[in-house]
């Protein structure tokens, strides 16, 4: 019944008309956010898994993280120059909020300290590799990314140049994990990591598709972060850990956490997501795996070796394949024609001729 309400949420609320369609950005802007959300994410991994092993409980640490975020991401969709507000209204705006929060906090963000306790961050960012392959084929599936190109071109999920770029990216990527270390941790760790790739995906596609039914990017993100963070409340009330206080430097990294990796990373990746589609957004977490080979000096850890950095040039050759082929998709042969997935029927004759023109 909920997913029957949620299927009616999106094909019938809050359609978009022809004002209130999103502009189309440049490629080379959302590669540029998204480079930097994959670089603050890399940051916040290195930093989560020192705080984890100082001993901070990690659901305290996604409780305190996500109860901090979700007043700014609030504030933030109050503002006029992130896009207009919205407040859910009826049972289909609820339902959608409960599983992106359930998706995307609950299931992204807590199983990832979870995990981090019981394998090796070379065997997290391995899995991570699956998002960019699992997504795709997801998207594809439910239809969610059609007529979704750079300037309006249509581009097909599975083209050859996504395939192309993607295969380069998670090869690059992943050779240079396997050359330092094989797949090391419990068993318990990997079923966590499962479950939280397949969380991730679903969280974006349902992101995807909550934006296709009118939903402002900020003010979607701020709501389905509120929601989770009390759905994780729930959680936190099951696990009873011992306190909720957390150290000086755990405190310092929830700053990072909060300000980065949730406000920038998921405001960022939401308005990636409306531009070019769930695949575009997770073609880069490939990128998140050198960066964070980068990063490591800067926590103490050994400096990158020449492996690190064939295998960011054969990453950032795929993005560059990918991206390219994002700029030269067909043309669509209904462009111009608003659809009446985004609500056509209400539209004038003169709005129709407006969009024909």
């Amino acid at each position: 019944r909920g997913l029957a309400l949620a299927k009616r949420g999106w094909g019938g609320m809050g359609k978009l008309t022809s004002h209130e369609a999103a502009p189309k950005a440049p490629l080379w802007q959302v590669a540029v956010v998204l480079l930097l959300v994959q670089t603050f994410f890399a940051g916040n991994g290195l930093l989560v898994k020192l705080t984890m092993n100082g001993g901070t409980d990690p659901v305290v640490f996604a409780f305190w993280r996500d109860v901090l975020a979700s007043p700014v991401l609030l504030m933030l969709a109050r503002t006029p120059q992130l896009g207009p507000w919205r407040r859910p209204s009826g049972q289909g705006d609820f339902v959608q909020l409960a599983l992106l929060g359930l998706t995307g906090v609950v299931g992204a963000q807590m199983l990832t300290p979870l995990a981090l306790q019981y394998v090796e961050p070379t065997t997290f960012s391995v899995f991570q590799l699956m998002l960019p392959v699992v997504t795709p084929f997801l998207s594809a599936g439910l239809s969610l990314e059609s007529g979704q190109g750079g300037d309006g071109r249509r581009m097909p999920t599975l083209s050859p140049d996504r395939i192309l770029g993607l295969g380069l990216c998670v090869f690059g990527a992943g050779a240079d994990l396997l050359s330092k270390a094989g797949m090391q941790g419990q068993w318990i760790g990997f079923a966590l990591l499962t479950v939280q790739v397949l969380a991730s995906a679903f969280f974006h596609l349902l992101i995807k598709r909550s934006l296709q039914s009118g939903w402002p990017p900020t003010a979607l993100i701020a709501w389905s972060y509120t929601v989770g963070t009390l759905e994780l409340g729930l959680v936190l009330i099951l696990v009873r850990p011992p306190t909720l206080v957390v150290s000086r430097s755990a405190a310092a990294v929830l700053v990072y956490a909060v300000v980065l990796t949730s406000v920038f990373n998921y405001i960022g990746m939401a308005w990636a997501n409306r531009q070019l589609g769930p695949t575009a957004v997770t073609a880069f977490f490939p990128l998140q795996v050198v960066l964070s080979t980068f990063l490591q000096p800067a926590v103490g850890l050994p400096k990158p070796s020449i492996m690190d950095w064939a295998s960011a040039v054969v990453v950032c050759l795929g993005l560059g394949i990918f991206m390219n082929g994002e700029g030269h998709g067909e043309k669509d042969p209904k462009d111009g024609v608003l659809p009446k997935t985004v609500g056509a029927e209400d539209c004038t004759e003169d709005e129709r001729l407006h969009l024909k023109s």
